[in-house]
């Protein structure tokens, strides 16, 4: 077993002492045997479905990122670099760039070419590097909002925002990381774009996902959006990003004990639009949208169900039209 599954057992057991609550209290709580809590606790299963590490935080009393760690490795040096510029994002969410700071911003070309290079790094999870970027990149974005309030400087601004919501939710961040995604639902309102609208929507989403009880929020932001830009999803970046949503939904309602399999059926649709789909008009996209991924988050809904044989069973794609 994996160190971080021995990490959550030895956080659920510290906790649960602390609490001063033994192991059949919190198994009745959870709705688990005794000796299942004791083997988490032991290392000797995994806890292997965000179903249970929902439970075991709610009955615990405290957040997902609580029995994870990601929100208690701040000393950890290779991402020590990106906790340290924090207070800065902070501060520039907080005032919408108007910060002091006399460099030459760069162009709205540049601040596009580095949002992609700063997911990549995300994805790639390298923080170290991806941190001192941040704070520059959102600066830069501001300042060209409040100079030109041109729909391109908004529409740059909504995709970097995005992936700073990103960044500080994967780093246990979350309430700044929600102060970023409203930034992006701004963005979005400003020159209503589909594409943006699905970022701050999938953003919130994910950030509610990993909070006890908030699944229900989760999913009517979720697919509250996504039926709001349905009729207007037609660019490459706009399918994707709404292709995501439901993607999200179909974890939301796996965790949830419902068939994800709609959801899922609609993403594979969606997937087979994008090869004959009109070129993006925004900056905001996800290419990482596909049928590759639907797959990837068909074995995760189908984990979360605990049915893994569905992960791997073949299914019919629709010919895209």
């Amino acid at each position: 077993m994996g160190g971080e599954d021995r990490y959550i057992g030895q956080r659920v057991l510290a906790i649960r002492m602390r609490r001063g609550i033994t192991q059949q209290v919190l198994a009745d709580r959870v709705g688990l045997s005794r000796g299942a809590i004791a083997k988490y606790e032991n290392g000797e299963r995994p806890v292997d479905s965000r179903r249970t590490l929902l439970d075991l935080a709610a009955a615990l009393g405290v957040t997902i990122g609580d029995l994870t760690g990601h929100e208690q490795d701040r000393m950890d040096r290779s991402t020590a670099g990106f906790h340290s510029v924090v207070p800065d994002l902070e501060t520039v969410l907080w005032t919408r760039g108007d910060i002091t700071d006399t460099r030459v911003p760069r162009t709205l070309d540049e601040l596009t070419a580095d949002s992609c290079q700063a997911t990549k790094l995300r994805n790639d999870c390298d923080y170290a590097a991806l941190g001192p970027m941040l704070v520059p990149m959102l600066t830069d974005a501001y300042r060209h909002v409040r100079d030109t309030d041109s729909e391109q400087a908004w529409d740059v601004l909504g995709t970097v925002a995005y992936g700073v919501a990103s960044a500080l939710r994967a780093r246990g961040y979350h309430s700044l990381a929600w102060t970023a995604a409203q930034e992006v639902g701004r963005a979005a309102d400003r020159i209503g774009s589909p594409a943006q609208y699905a970022a701050a929507a999938f953003s919130q989403g994910q950030i509610m996902l990993s909070r006890p009880g908030a699944l229900p929020a989760a999913l009517s932001t979720t697919m509250g959006m996504a039926s709001k830009i349905a009729g207007d999803v037609c660019t490459v970046g706009e399918i994707e990003t709404y292709g995501m949503l439901h993607l999200q939904a179909s974890i939301v309602v796996a965790t949830m004990g419902i068939d994800p399999e709609p959801h899922l059926t609609e993403a594979v649709e969606q997937a087979g639009r994008l090869a004959s789909a009109m070129p993006n008009t925004s900056v905001a996209h996800n290419e990482s949208f596909g049928l590759a991924n639907v797959a990837l988050w068909r074995m995760s809904a189908a984990m979360e169900r605990r049915e893994p044989g569905e992960g791997a069973r073949p299914r019919a794609h629709p010919v895209a039209r």
